[in-house]
């Protein structure tokens, strides 16, 4: 009867193997699908976040910083602009603190931990909700922070003004040109006066203040912003590079002079004048006149003011435009030109009246010079000088008399003027100028909405909002929305056999105990005979899969080595291209090792779920052995009976 029962034990041993095998892998599938931590465990065991963050992200800015930021330019015209970075040093630490500022390891660790610790039970049926909460709103509060850590290392106000202002002034406006007022601008001038205009710091702080406002609006803790970037004290930049440039282009006298006085004068004038003796005086020669006695410091001081004047004007701190400019003395000096211009053209008059022939002719002649005439004739006893005296008089004083009328002691320059030298086209721009240069500019959240012309953008953009706002939290119902009507009663059926996941690992444990305890029972006649029958089958088995497991993990090694060893593993050309650092990374050697790794850490878990059978195995042998030594069987002397 013994030599039956130990045949079935025998058979019982034989197929006890499988049966260990479906346990220890049962038992291993239910911790993996009951344990929170097993996963993120796994992940800890890789140093997968000191991965990413120190090599996967080191080498992706590495690739941002080389070849440097696309993006496309605000001009509207479907251009790109390309940020090349002057110290890739500096840039890449900026851009690392900059990331680890808004999503540090600890907090993806933390989501990554929490997502499982909500998933793992909603996939195993254990409960029907799951709610994974990814603080999207508490990460945009830091982007504030974020910039200024990140502007410490690399100057952002220097990189716009750089790559961005400069790029485009050059690229799109070339000479900057004003023909009403004669003043042109270089493109390298252009670029230099933006770059006064907006320096580098003032961009940096108008970048800070306008993240201060937004982050919390997108964050959901506040209903609306507003950027208010003040202009006025900029148009005084541009105000004394306006006066540079009309020194260095010696256009000062255009300024003052043909844009404010000389319109005025030449309207006064209407035309050429006549004085006596049909002397002529044009408005070109009272222009003339008045244009040599303008010195040049006198010239530069007026063209400061009128300057001055037009953008205090153009900047609202006026309300009108109303600049005068004293020409008394200047006038006073251009009559004394005038006059030696009357004495030529008179004595140029004279140098051509005949001398007199007779005496008669010469009384006749005389009396024409006591009467303010010009003489018939020229007496012989007077040269021309004494021709002009007495008749000089009455030519300067009718000069005089048309200056007097002619040029105003003062001009004034007004906002009227000044609109109509800028031409119609430029009317409604420029009280649109002086609007924004008072009010500054301003753009609201309103603003941000309006200028998305489609509505369903607006929506999209919209729910964005309210979704980062919520902390970007998803749930059950959102994962539903991400399968068909098939595909999620297939996800309901898996959920479903969640409930067998603890009977799975009770029946990993007790169905193999079942099968020891039944070969044991069938196998040996005493209780260390038992304990041998139960444990030499689970102790070679569990040593063999132990050894197996070893030996699987040797050779899974040598595949994963062979697979990743000299081989291809990005296969895309663009992100080759632009990504060559990050392609290097997964086609190295330390990602080989990763991934190595990771297969030992499977098999160690494989070998870890063994070594329990394996100590239970080498335990009950030596049990076994010892109850065989201690505690003889009694039993019947039979000639058929034998062994344990």
């Amino acid at each position: 009867m013994i030599i039956f029962r130990r045949i079935l034990a025998v058979m019982m041993a034989i197929v006890f193997i499988p049966v260990f095998i479906a346990g220890v892998g049962a038992c291993l599938i239910s911790a993996m699908a009951s344990d929170e931590t097993f996963v993120p465990g796994i992940l800890l065991e890789l140093d997968a976040y000191d991965f990413i963050y120190d090599d996967v992200i080191d080498a992706a800015i590495d690739d941002v910083v080389t070849r440097g930021i696309r993006f496309d330019s605000p001009d509207g015209k479907g251009s790109t602009v390309n940020v090349i970075f002057n110290d890739p040093a500096q840039a890449k630490a900026a851009l690392r603190k900059f990331v680890e500022t808004v999503l540090p390891r600890e907090y993806v660790k933390q989501e990554m931990e929490q997502a499982f610790a909500e998933l793992q039970p909603y996939f195993t049926g254990r409960t029907d909700t799951f709610s994974i909460n990814l603080e999207t709103d508490e990460r945009f509060l830091v982007v504030p922070a974020a910039l200024r850590a990140a502007s410490a290392e690399l100057s952002l106000g220097q990189l716009i003004s750089d790559h961005l202002i400069s790029v485009l002034i050059r690229d799109r406006m070339g000479e900057l040109v004003f023909p009403e007022l004669g003043i042109s601008f270089t493109t390298d001038e252009a670029v230099g006066i933006a770059n006064r205009i907006m320096p580098p710091e003032w961009i940096e702080q108008r970048i800070f203040e306008t993240a201060d406002v937004v982050a919390p609006y997108i964050a959901g803790r506040i209903d609306g912003f507003e950027i208010r970037i003040p202009l006025k004290d900029r148009v005084k930049v541009v105000a004394e590079e306006l006066k540079g440039k009309v020194v260095r282009q010696g256009i000062a006298e255009r300024l003052v002079y043909d844009q404010v006085a000389r319109p005025l004068i030449l309207q006064a004038l209407g035309g050429a004048k006549v004085l006596s003796f049909d002397i002529p005086i044009t408005p070109d020669e009272v222009d003339d006149a008045l244009k040599q006695v303008l010195p040049p410091d006198w010239i530069r001081a007026r063209s400061a003011e009128v300057i001055d004047a037009a953008v205090a004007y153009v900047s609202s701190e006026t309300d009108t435009l109303a600049y005068s400019v004293d020409l008394r003395d200047r006038k006073t000096a251009a009559v004394k030109v005038l006059h030696k211009l009357a004495e030529r053209k008179l004595t140029e008059i004279l140098r051509f009246v005949p001398t007199c022939s007779t005496p008669q002719a010469t009384a006749q002649s005389l009396s024409d010079l006591a009467a303010n005439q010009i003489p018939r004739c020229s007496p012989a006893n007077l040269n021309l000088p004494a021709l002009v005296s007495p008749l000089l008089p009455l030519v300067l004083g009718d000069l005089d008399r048309l200056v007097a009328n002619a040029i105003p002691d003062r001009v004034i320059y007004t906002d009227q003027q000044f609109r109509s030298t800028l031409g119609p086209e430029a009317i409604k721009p420029l009280d649109d100028l002086r609007d924004v240069l008072q009010k500054g500019i301003v753009f609201t959240d309103r603003d941000l909405l309006n200028s998305i012309k489609d509505p369903q953008s607006r929506a999209d953009i919209q729910v964005t909002l309210d979704t980062i706002r919520a902390g970007a939290k998803w749930d059950q119902n959102d994962l539903r929305k991400q399968f068909t009507d098939e595909e999620w009663d297939l996800v309901d059926r898996v959920r479903g056999y969640g409930g067998y996941i603890s009977l799975l690992k009770w029946g990993g444990v007790l169905l193999p105990s079942l099968f020891l305890l039944l070969i044991g029972l069938l196998g040996g006649r005493s209780w260390g005979g038992r304990l041998l029958w139960a444990g030499i089958p689970l102790l070679v088995v569990a040593g063999i899969m132990f050894a197996a497991t070893q030996v699987a993990d040797s050779l899974l090694r040598d595949v994963v080595r062979d697979e990743l060893t000299g081989r291809q593993l990005v296969t895309d050309t663009k992100m080759r291209e632009d990504f060559p650092a990050l392609t290097r990374l997964f086609e190295s050697d330390e990602f080989r090792d990763k991934a190595l790794k990771a297969v030992s850490i499977v098999t160690g878990q494989f070998k870890s779920a063994v070594k329990p059978w394996l100590v239970a195995g080498i335990l009950t042998v030596a049990g076994g052995v010892a109850a065989a030594i201690l505690l003889p069987a009694r039993r019947k002397e039979r000639p058929s009976s034998s062994g344990p």
